[in-house]
C-alpha cells in the first residue's frame, strides 16, 4: 500500500472513468490540471511552475499585519487600528470578512508608507491597481474612504484625500458625490 502525500494547493478527484486526476487550485484562481502520478518529474517539474506563478500572483509577502509591527503613522497601522475598532466590530460578519480581506491587502502593499503623506493622486493609484475589475476597484475606493475617515478621527491626518473621487464602471469612468 502507497502513503499518501498532501501537497498544498493540491485536490485528487476521480474522474467518470474512474482514473484519479489531480488539480491545482488557488482560491480566487483557476485550476489546472497536474500531468502524471504525483512525484513523478512532470508533475513536480508543472507544481513548481504552477505554485512559483501563483504565488506571485497571490502577493504571498511577508509584510507584517500585527500592528505592533508597523510605526504609529504608517497605513498599516491605520489599517490596524481600524481592525481593532468599535466602527468595525460592530459590522455584521460578513462585512467584517469582506473588509478585513481588502484591508488586509492594501497594508500588505502600502503598510509601511505614512498616512499624512497621502494624496489624492495617490488613492486614485490605488484604485487603478484594480482596474481591471471594475468591482474590486470600487470596492478598494469605498474601503479608502473608510479608512481615510477613520485616520481624521484618529487625528493622523487633517481632512481625507478620498473624498470625492471616480468610481469604476466597466469601460466608462462614473463621478461619485
Amino acid at each position: 500500500m502507497m502513503a499518501s502525500i498532501k501537497l498544498p494547493y493540491v485536490d485528487a478527484q476521480r474522474a467518470r472513468d474512474g482514473r484519479i486526476h489531480y488539480w491545482y487550485f488557488r482560491r480566487g484562481g483557476r485550476r489546472w490540471r497536474l500531468p502524471g502520478e504525483p512525484l513523478s518529474e512532470e508533475f513536480v517539474a508543472e507544481y513548481r511552475q504552477l505554485l512559483a506563478a501563483t504565488d506571485s500572483c497571490h502577493g504571498t509577502t511577508n509584510t507584517p499585519t500585527d500592528r505592533r509591527d508597523h510605526t504609529r503613522g504608517s497605513f498599516g497601522r491605520l489599517v490596524s487600528d481600524f481592525l481593532e475598532s468599535g466602527q468595525f466590530k460592530t459590522k455584521k460578519p460578513r462585512t467584517r470578512a469582506e473588509y478585513r480581506r481588502v484591508c488586509e491587502g492594501l497594508a500588505a502593499r502600502h503598510g509601511d508608507k505614512p498616512v499624512r503623506l497621502i494624496e489624492k493622486r495617490h488613492v486614485r493609484k490605488m484604485r487603478d491597481e484594480k482596474a481591471d475589475t471594475p468591482g474590486a476597484a470600487n470596492t478598494v475606493l469605498r474601503m479608502l474612504k473608510i479608512l481615510l475617515n477613520f485616520a481624521v478621527e484618529d487625528g493622523l491626518i487633517a481632512g481625507s484625500p478620498g473624498g470625492e473621487d471616480e468610481r469604476v464602471q466597466g469601460r466608462r469612468v462614473a463621478r461619485v458625490a
